[in-house]
């Protein structure tokens, strides 16, 4: 799998403040085999995703952040 994101941080990346991101993934789907799906399929798979979180800067190099997507 492979994603790509955009960051905003509109306060900056020194100083603790929120930001919004959006994003796209693609991969591939393995779905899983059982009795009712007994072929084994493999699946291109794609996702545009977004989001929003919290920066928060520690040190020159080093930052903490949560993010919901």
């Amino acid at each position: 799998m492979f994603a790509v994101e955009l960051r905003v941080t509109p306060l900056g990346r020194d100083r603790v403040g929120p930001y919004g991101l959006i994003g796209l993934a693609v991969g591939v789907s393995r779905p899983n085999v059982n009795e009712r799906f007994p072929d084994s399929v493999t699946n291109d798979a794609r996702a545009i995703f977004f989001g929003g979180g919290i920066h928060v800067p520690l040190k020159e190099r080093i930052s903490l952040f949560a993010d919901g997507r």
